[in-house]
């Protein structure tokens, strides 16, 4: 019968005959579920056979439709079948009483294929993450899910058995059992008993049994297994099911604190940046708060005033994670990523940020508070149209005419955003000090910051510096470098009256302006890393001012200031190199200087002469002792004759050393 099934279903052949033939196997089924092993032979002889019962439950279970019927008869099939294995483990071929492999083999194969079917599963599970943090309660509940074909649940016993580094709460009973009752076995053991009372039906649903909490005594994982049950109907016959428990881990250590945090600043952007090893880490986590004014709505930056605002506040550092408060906003989650980029649409948002970096375990265990958090502008300083990068005609020009004010001087001036400078660290990417006032400190990180902004702080590094304060034939006198690499600013000042231009050595882009009627001159070469180079005048200035009235500051590309030497004999020290500096005024009308330096003694020539090769002019034709010479030229020609205007050039020759220059003369 069983083997006309399986190839009627398998082939699709007769598929009209298996419902005949479903019901003359149901109709070989004894009232406990074993099958005959003929067809009628029920109730006249005891036929129930143990093979043929196995491939009765394979049939139902695979070949038919699984009816109401079809599951009653595997449900009590199967439970039959069981309850024939004997001690041994094995089945007895029918009465004989010997054990046959494979019987034992088709026997097992049918008690599966039954409970597959219809078999109950009695399951554990716990609540919560895992892993979990060790102040929190893990409760495992115990599910009984009944199939269609498993009688109602009368009573049961379940054994388990829980290991882990925990303590173990109070059982409840979840159903509303009539008994219930836990027997604490030892060693991590417990014995689960319950009961309904009376002529009742039993659990006919899905239900939650019972469930039991528990509570973290340290690290380590934690195993719940159920290592036996009993399960029985209400004329007590066994109810067979699938069992299976569950695990977590507890985790109680919180990962280490990240080191290094780092804020980087850019156009409209922040870098933030940290160092950690990644151990026990699940993600990162970042905080985010804002210089503000603790007089207006929440979130109001003190831009630009930062400290001079009266109202100012910094957000207060966070003991730990739990103690973060208003001030703070976030968190960010950044994954296991090291970095973090927060960005803003425009300069509304202009503003110091700072960050606070934890790491998150996936039990959720917070690692204490870095060591140290770090600030940052959301701008570059200096950058006044807020186009990214410090530029002459839109920033260098707004510093020019605010220079020198302070705030209340009614000059009607004072711009609070070139109030940039002196940073906390001194550098170009530093956070402001503001001072309500715009001078040379300011300058310094305009000069630092000008043109296109980039966050490195890679910069030259800077020499023993060399300066001389010379006079020159006229009465007037210079500031000379004479050697030493690395300046990218300076302020001379002094208390006599004074007027400053720009010396032989200033090219390129450079800012120089000199306050008040008294010395008072502050001197930047532009752009990140850009110094001052060579031997040259620095600044020229007329006044009655003597070495030793002079107070000087110095400073290099990282605006640390520098030590220097300063010659105040009065004369010229010897150049180290021969250059033939740029003439000056260029293009010139009616007449232009030529200056150029001289390691040793040399006889010079220095001539004019007009592009198509024509000499125009002998400026010079003799001997020169080492130094920095000067000579006029006024724009005439050997004759006497005024020239007329163009481009000329100017050629020196002396000993081994020759340079030509274009001068231009406008009329």
């Amino acid at each position: 019968m069983t083997g006309l099934i399986q190839a009627f279903a398998s082939s699709g052949a007769h598929t009209a005959e298996l419902p005949g033939l479903q019901q003359v196997l149901l109709d070989c089924q004894y009232d406990d579920g074993a099958f005959s092993d003929q067809y009628g032979a029920c109730g006249l002889v005891d036929d129930r056979d143990w093979q043929g019962s196995a491939y009765a439950l394979m049939a139902l279970r695979d070949y038919l439709p699984q009816t109401p019927e079809v599951t009653a008869a595997l449900n009590k099939g199967g439970q039959w079948l069981a309850s024939q294995q004997d001690a041994s483990g094995a089945w007895v071929y029918s009465d004989t009483g010997e054990h046959y492999p494979e019987i034992g083999g088709e026997c097992a194969a049918g008690i599966a294929a039954a409970w597959e079917s219809v078999g109950a599963d009695l399951v554990a599970t716990f609540d919560g993450p895992d892993p979990a943090m060790c102040d929190v309660t893990k409760t495992a509940t115990f599910n009984f899910d009944r199939s269609e074909g498993t009688a109602g649940l009368f009573g049961y016993q379940v054994t388990v058995e829980i290991t882990g580094p925990v303590t173990v709460g109070v059982w409840e009973d979840l159903y509303g059992m009539d008994y219930f009752q836990v027997l604490d076995l030892g060693a991590g053991v417990y014995s689960v008993n319950a009961a309904l009372y009376g002529s009742v039906s039993g659990i006919l649903t899905d239900t939650d049994l019972f469930r039991v909490p528990l509570t973290s005594t340290g690290d380590g994982a934690v195993t719940l297994d159920i290592t036996d049950y009993q399960m029985r109907d209400p004329q007590n016959e066994p109810i067979y099911a699938y069992i299976d428990g569950d695990g977590f881990t507890y985790d109680c250590t919180a990962p280490a604190a990240v080191t290094g945090i780092t804020a980087a600043p850019g156009h409209n952007k922040i870098t933030v940046s940290w160092t950690h090893d990644g151990t026990d880490v699940d993600h990162y986590e970042v905080f985010t708060g804002l210089w503000d004014d603790a007089d207006d709505a929440a979130g109001s930056s003190v831009y630009p005033e930062y400290d001079d605002d009266v109202d100012n506040a910094i957000p207060a550092r966070p003991a730990d994670y739990d103690d973060i408060d208003a001030d703070w906003t976030g968190p960010q989650d950044v994954g296991l990523a090291t970095s973090w980029t927060p960005t803003w649409a425009d300069e509304s948002d202009r503003g110091v940020y700072y960050y606070e970096v934890f790491a998150v375990d996936a039990a959720g265990n917070v690692s204490p508070a870095a060591a140290a958090n770090d600030r940052a502008t959301n701008y570059w300083l200096g950058d006044m149209d807020a186009d990214g990068q410090v530029a002459i005609i839109d920033d260098i020009n707004q510093l020019g005419v605010a220079f020198g004010t302070a705030d209340g001087d009614g000059s009607g001036n004072y711009n609070a955003n070139c109030d940039v400078g002196r940073t906390d660290d001194g550098s170009r990417l530093g956070i402001p000090l503001t001072d309500d006032a715009v001078d040379f400190e300011d300058l310094m990180i305009f000069a630092m910051n000008f043109s296109v902004v980039t966050p490195s702080k890679a910069l030259p590094a800077s020499g023993p510096i060399a300066l001389a304060w010379v006079e020159l034939e006229d009465g007037r006198h210079a500031l000379r470098l004479l050697g030493g690499d690395g300046v990218q600013g300076l302020r001379v000042r002094a208390a006599s009256t004074a007027y400053v231009s720009a010396g032989d050595l200033l090219s390129g882009s450079y800012f120089l302006k000199n306050l008040g009627d008294g010395l008072d001159a502050s001197l930047a070469i532009l752009g990140t890393g850009h110094t001052i180079r060579g031997t040259g005048d620095l600044m020229i200035v007329e006044g009655d001012i003597a070495a030793d009235d002079l107070s000087i500051t110095v400073r290099g590309a990282d605006n640390a200031e520098l030590e220097f030497t300063l010659d105040k004999s009065g004369e010229a020290s010897t150049p180290k190199v021969f250059a033939l500096l740029p003439n000056t005024p260029n293009p010139f009308n009616p007449s232009t200087k030529i200056s150029f330096r001289l390691p040793e003694e040399q006889q010079v020539r220095l001539s004019v002469y007009a592009l198509d090769g024509r000499k125009v002019a002998t400026l010079l034709s003799e001997p020169r002792a080492a130094g920095l010479h000067e000579v006029t030229w006024n724009g005439v020609d050997d004759s006497g004759r005024n020239v007329s205007s163009g481009t000329y050039l100017c050629r020196i020759e002396a000993g081994p050393y020759s340079r030509s220059l274009k001068m231009t003369l406008l009329k």
